[in-house]
């Protein structure tokens, strides 16, 4: 009996200190109440009772940094889409390179007086060796996850989950990339309660404001263009206006110099005129785009942005562009999946040109009667509508003239933008057509009906008609 009663008697003692230990979690619980103000579905906002002036943004968007240049196109790109802020950090040891992180934050949502950190960039500096993931649960429906990597912030990282088997496939992804990956995983409410029972022993490096890691890292505002940057750069624009406006001036006043020096040697020799002027086929044309479907679209990390081919002489000088779209592509890369008889040509880190002359095809104009005399305006009138653009422009007569009637002949600009698919429409023209540019442009998001298309082709050259 004696037993039985001991026994009920320690239950009873073990319930109250139970309960005691219940109402002092609570209490503490109470003490360092915490507020997560919600940006958006990417960004949170923390505030802490217990660190005064301290704000900590969770989920921005990291880049990492290979020049000086894409640091001004990032700021560039993120103040268009009107981003706030933004950190940097330098590498460290054996790190790749800088890291640089933007957040948009809600107007006035931080006040004057209070210092921004970023929670992904303390941590990383916390972790200056290996690599380290932290998974913050702060809620039912709400997980936290960050990694770095010898103290850089992993750029695909620092994102809210609502779905913990999405964290958990993240993770698996990071460790398949990394070696000697650790990974600690930190419940919200269990880890307030502990900091606050014993701050010196539980300081987590995220909120421990007295660490130098955490001094250092605060994020900066984005601002707007200064003044001075924009009138300087109105200064250049207007020089650089002037050198151009005299450049063509200077240009077109040679340019009428030579013709009426050409027009005075041609009218005494119309074999040379006649060799002067000759005219491309609809199928020398289609035999040039032909060698442009050879270009890879996508090759290793690249992407081809547009294709142009400028006459020169019997040939086309052509060039094909491309953008790197990937951080891991490289040159060597490319060179590999390019087409024979490209050359490969570096522009700069992220930008790439194949340079190719090709010849096309040429035919003499046929200054007879018969090639002249059909209405030539209404076939381009009925290929029109299948062309996104088509201008003409104002005649200029040539010193050739038709063989039995002597009537003048004229040159006028021709100008004509379209899907690549509606390249087999020329093939019915029937006036002789001299191209003196060829271009494909690819768009990468357009409205895809019977003037619009993914590829566009861009055409410029000179027709021959009658008076």
């Amino acid at each position: 009996m004696s037993e039985r009663i001991d026994e009920i008697i320690g239950a009873k003692k073990q319930a109250i200190t139970d309960v005691k230990n219940d109402a002092i979690t609570d209490a503490i619980t109470n003490e360092i109440t915490d507020v997560w103000q919600v940006q958006s579905n990417f960004i949170h906002v923390l505030r802490l009772t217990t660190q005064k002036n301290h704000v900590w943004v969770f989920g921005m968007h990291w880049y990492t940094l290979i020049s000086a240049q894409s640091r001004r196109n990032i700021l560039l790109d993120q103040r268009r889409k009107k981003a706030t802020h933004y950190a940097e950090l330098t590498p460290y040891q054996n790190s790749t390179g800088s890291v640089f992180g933007v957040a948009t934050l809600l107007p006035k949502s931080i006040h004057k007086n209070e210092k921004v950190h970023a929670a992904a960039l303390v941590f990383a500096r916390q972790h200056l060796h290996d690599t380290h993931i932290l998974i913050l649960h702060v809620s039912d429906q709400s997980w936290w996850m960050v990694a770095s990597h010898h103290g850089a912030v992993v750029c695909q990282t620092d994102i809210w989950y609502t779905d913990r088997f999405q964290v958990d496939e993240h993770v698996q992804q990071l460790k398949a990339r990394f070696i000697n990956v650790s990974i600690k995983e930190v419940n919200w409410k269990k880890y307030l309660v502990e900091w606050a029972a014993q701050p010196d022993q539980s300081k987590h490096a995220l909120f421990d404001v007295t660490d130098p890691a955490v001094q250092a890292q605060i994020l900066l505002p984005i601002s707007n263009s200064p003044l001075f940057k924009v009138v300087v750069f109105s200064g250049i624009f207007f020089v650089l206006a002037a050198i151009v406006l005299t450049y063509i001036w200077i240009n077109h006043k040679n340019n009428r110099l030579n013709h009426s020096h050409l027009t005075s040697h041609q009218l005494q020799d119309p074999a040379q005129a006649s060799s002067l002027y000759q005219s491309h086929s609809h199928e020398s044309i289609s035999a040039m785009v032909v060698l442009w479907h050879a270009l890879p679209l996508d090759p290793s990390g690249w992407l081809l942005k547009r294709v142009e081919c400028e006459r020169q002489n019997d040939a086309f000088r052509c060039q094909a562009h491309y953008k790197r779209n990937q951080p891991h592509a490289n040159n060597g890369q490319l060179a590999r999946a390019i087409p024979v008889d490209w050359q490969l040509v570096p522009q700069s880190l992220d930008q790439v040109s194949l340079v190719r002359d090709i010849s096309i095809t040429a035919q003499p104009i046929n200054w007879s009667e018969q090639s002249f005399t059909e209405d030539w305006l209404t076939p381009l009138q009925q290929r029109q509508a299948i062309f996104q653009s088509l201008q003409l422009g104002a005649g200029e007569e040539i010193p050739m003239s038709l063989t039995h009637t002597a009537r003048p002949i004229y040159k006028r600009p021709i100008r004509l933008s379209g899907p690549l698919r509606s390249l087999p429409a020329l093939s019915g023209l029937k006036q002789p057509i001299q191209w003196q540019y060829a271009s494909l442009e690819i768009v990468d998001q357009t409205i895809l009906d019977l003037t619009h298309s993914h590829f566009v082709l861009h055409l410029v050259g000179d027709i021959f008609v009658p008076s």
